[in-house]
C-alpha cells in the first residue's frame, strides 16, 4: 500500500464527525467502537496478510539465490483465490471509521461538560491534565509497535531473515488485540455512569418555550459564523493540525529510510521522545496558564510567536541527514529508476522483492536493488561472486555483500535528529491549553456544545489532505514493486526530495497557522476575560 492508500485508512478516522448532532452519543460507547476497530484491523491479518506473507516467505527462503539466472521461475501470475487487496482496505477503512465513533463524544461533549462544573481559573489545569492523559496514548502505541515489530508477523512460522531485511513485517496486529481487550476492560466503569451527569444550572436548564432542535441549531450555527474569531480560530487549528500531522504520519517512514533503521527502531525514535516531550509541555503549560492566567492578547501573541519558531524548527530538522544513497540505474521514466541495463539485460531481475547489496572498493561505492541487477552468478556466504556490471561503475572489486554500504555517520545523525526534534515539541507546544481555552471562551455559553461539534466537523472535512500528503511522499519514489504488473510498496526513495516535501510541506501550513493566530490577536480585545466566571441561568 503506498502514500494514498494510507492517507485513505488514517482520513476515515475524521470523516464521521462531520455531523454535529453524533456529539449525542454517550462516551460509554466510545471503548466499545474502538474495541470493534480492534477487531475488524485485526481480520485484515487473519483473511489478507497471511496468506502473502507465506507466498513470500517461501519465495525468499527457496533455493533461488537472488543472483543472476537466464532461465528463471516465472511468477505465479493465474488465478488467486485469496481477497482481493480493496478487501484489505476497506477493513483497516471500516475500522477506522469505527474510531471516529468512539472518540467524538469525548472530545465534544465531556470539554464542554468540564468547563462547566470547574472553576473558570482552574480550567486550564484540567484541561492540562486530560490533554496529557490522551497523549499517553499515542506513546504507549509507540512503544507497543517498538515491541511487537521486532517479532514476525506470523507466529508460526520462522521467515529466515531478520527485522533489518527489507521484506520482514512485523506483528502490527497484535497491538490492535492489546488495545481490544484493554478498552473493554476500561468500558465496564464507564459503563457505571447515570444516563445524566449532573452539572450547572446553565449547562442543562433550557429557557421556557424555546426550540431546541432545528431552530436552535441553525440558530447556534449563524451566530459561530459570524464570529470571527470562532472561524479565525478554525483556520488556525486546520493549518496548525496539518503542520505536525503530515510530519508525524510519515516521521516512521522517514526515519527508517534516512536513517537506514529497522521499522521496530524507526517506530520508538521518532514516537517515544516527541510525545513524551509534548506531554510535559501540555502538562507544564495547563499549570502556567492557571497559575499566572495571560489575557487573551497575551495568549495569542506568545502562540503566534511560537508557531513561527515551530516553522523555523521544520526547517532545523532538515539539517540532519546520512549520506545520499547512490543506487545504480541507467536513467530515468515515469516510474522512476530505469534498473537494466546491458551487464543484466539476461539475468530475468525483478523488483518484487528489495535486497540491497553493497559494492565498494575502498574509494568508490554504490548499492543494487539485488544481487540479480549487480549480474552476480554466484553466492559465498553472504558475498555475491562474480557480478558482471560493477566494471561499468569503475568498480574494480566483483562481488558485492548483502545490506546498505555501512554509513558510520548515520546513527549520529539519526540521534541528532531525536534529540532536536522533542527539544522543538516542547518549546512549540507550551500554550497547546490556550488553543482550548480560547475555543470555549470566544463563543456564547449556550453555544459551547455546538461549537465544539461544528469546530470538529469542519476540521474533519479536510481529511482527505492524508491521501494529498501520500500522493506528495509517493513523487518521491524511484522504485516501486511491481508484481505481475500491479505495482504495491515503494522500495527506495529519492531521500532528499522526501526530506524537503515532509518538512517543507509542514513548515508552509506551520506559517500560515501563524498568520491566522495574528489575525486572531488583532482582534483579541474583543474576547472577555477568559477566567471570569459566567452566572447560572
Amino acid at each position: 500500500m503506498g502514500g494514498r492508500g494510507c492517507g485513505v485508512v488514517v482520513s476515515m478516522s475524521d470523516f464521521q464527525v462531520v455531523d454535529p448532532e453524533l456529539q449525542h452519543f454517550r462516551c460509554t460507547l466510545e471503548r466499545f467502537w474502538n474495541f470493534l476497530q480492534c477487531r475488524i484491523i485485526v481480520e485484515y491479518f487473519f483473511i489478507i496478510s497471511w496468506d502473502e506473507k507465506q507466498d513470500s516467505m517461501s519465495s525468499r527462503n527457496s533455493t533461488d539465490f537472488g543472483g543472476c539466472e537466464s532461465e528463471r521461475k516465472p511468477e505465479d501470475c493465474g488465478v488467486d483465490d485469496r481477497p482481493p487487496t480493496i478487501a484489505a482496505i476497506l477493513l483497516l477503512v471500516l475500522g477506522s471509521f469505527l474510531k471516529g465513533c468512539g472518540t467524538v463524544p469525548c472530545t465534544t461533549v465531556g470539554m464542554a461538560y468540564m468547563d462547566d462544573n470547574v472553576k473558570k481559573e482552574k480550567a486550564p489545569m484540567y484541561f492540562g491534565i486530560i490533554s496529557t492523559s490522551w497523549m499517553l496514548g499515542p506513546l504507549l502505541g509507540y512503544l507497543m509497535s517498538y515491541s511487537f515489530l521486532k517479532y514476525h508477523e506470523d507466529p508460526s512460522t520462522a521467515p529466515g531473515f531478520g527485522p533489518q531485511d527489507p521484506l520482514w513485517i512485523g506483528r502490527w496486529w497484535a497491538g490492535f488485540v492489546l488495545q481490544g481487550v484493554l478498552l473493554m476492560v476500561c468500558a465496564v466503569p464507564f459503563a457505571l455512569f447515570p444516563r445524566w451527569l449532573p452539572g450547572r444550572a446553565r449547562a442543562t436548564k433550557v429557557k421556557e418555550g424555546e426550540e431546541i432542535h432545528l431552530t436552535g441549531l441553525w440558530a447556534a450555527l449563524k451566530r459561530l459564523i459570524k464570529n470571527p474569531i470562532f472561524m479565525l480560530l478554525i483556520i488556525y487549528d486546520t493549518f496548525w493540525f496539518y503542520g505536525g500531522y503530515g510530519h508525524n504520519m510519515m516521521l516512521p517512514k522517514y526515519m527508517e529510510n534516512q536513517f537506514r533503521l529497522s521499522a521496530s527502531e524507526a517506530s520508538i525514535l521518532s514516537g517515544t521522545p516527541s510525545n513524551s516531550a509534548l506531554m510535559v509541555a501540555t502538562a507544564i503549560g495547563g499549570y502556567l496558564i492557571s497559575k499566572f492566567k495571560p489575557n487573551a492578547k497575551y495568549l495569542t501573541g506568545s502562540i503566534t510567536v511560537l508557531q513561527v519558531i515551530r516553522a523555523i524548527g521544520f526547517f532545523i530538522l532538515m539539517i540532519p541527514k546520512c549520506e545520499i544513497l547512490q543506487m545504480t540505474n541507467y536513467g530515468l521514466d515515469e516510474q522512476g529508476l530505469i534498473l537494466e541495463g546491458p551487464c543484466n539485460t539476461n539475468c530475468s531481475c525483478t523488483t518484487n522483492a528489495f535486497t540491497s547489496v553493497c559494492a565498494r572498493d575502498g574509494k568508490n561505492e554504490t548499492i543494487f536493488f539485488s544481487p540479480c541487477y549487480a549480474g552476480c552468478h554466484g553466492k559465498i556466504n553472504e558475498t555475491f561472486t562474480n557480478c558482471s556490471c560493477l566494471d561499468s561503475y569503475g568498480l574494480e572489486e566483483n562481488h558485492v555483500t548483502e545490506g546498505f554500504c555501512f554509513d558510520h555517520g548515520c546513527w549520529t545523525q539519526a540521534l541528532v535528529y531525536t534529540i532536536t526534534l522533542p527539544i522543538i515539541v516542547l518549546i512549540v507546544n507550551l500554550l497547546n491549553v490556550a488553543d482550548q481555552i480560547i475555543r470555549l471562551r470566544c463563543i456564547e455559553t449556550e453555544d459551547k456544545s455546538v461549537a465544539l461539534g461544528t469546530f470538529e466537523a469542519v476540521t474533519s472535512l479536510f481529511a482527505l489532505f492524508s491521501m494529498f500528503l501520500g500522493g506528495v511522499v509517493d513523487s518521491a519514489c524511484l522504485v516501486w514493486e511491481n508484481s505481475c504488473g500491479q505495482t504495491g510498496n515503494c522500495w527506495f526513495y529519492d531521500i532528499t526530495k522526501f526530506n524537503y516535501l515532509m518538512h517543507g510541506i509542514s513548515a508552509l501550513f506551520t506559517g500560515l497557522a501563524a498568520i491566522s493566530m495574528f489575525s486572531m490577536f488583532c482582534l483579541s480585545k474583543r474576547m472577555n476575560d477568559v477566567y471570569k466566571e459566567g452566572e447560572d441561568i
